[in-house]
């Protein structure tokens, strides 16, 4: 999902994508609960000049597509490459009720990788000395 604003998921199943599951980049007013995405495959090709995303819920990619005001709770990923949620860390000791990435009461089980993993918001540069 990409340059899209005010969606609600709710209570879905997706199962036996390649690569990723869902990703939200440049998203807005997002909501997402007590969804499940499971079974991510591998791809059957191999370059080395492509990075290639993987995992269950991206949120983001570091860069200018950083999603704001996005809630995730609830959710599932099961059997996912890589990582089951990949999102962009908050403010600098900002509280969770003004983070722009919301995320509670998600599970990740049977990864080949990291449950959570959290990367640099590109819309805080101050993360860089957080303490």
């Amino acid at each position: 999902m990409s340059n899209s604003q005010g969606i609600k998921l709710m209570r879905n199943l997706w199962f036996e994508f390649v690569g990723i599951g869902a990703h939200f980049v440049n998203v807005f007013n997002i909501e997402a609960t007590g969804n499940t995405i499971a079974g991510i495959k591998e791809r059957d090709w191999l370059d080395p000049l492509v990075v290639d995303l993987k995992g269950a819920w991206i949120l983001g990619d570091g860069s200018i597509g950083d999603p704001t005001n996005v809630k995730l709770v609830n959710n599932h990923a099961i059997g996912a490459l890589y990582a089951g949620f990949v999102a962009p860390g908050s403010q600098c000791g900002s509280s969770a009720a003004l983070d722009e990435v919301l995320m509670a009461g998600n599970s990740a089980s049977s990864i080949n990788g990291d449950g959570w993993i959290g990367y640099r918001n590109a819309n805080h540069i101050e993360q860089l000395n957080c303490t």
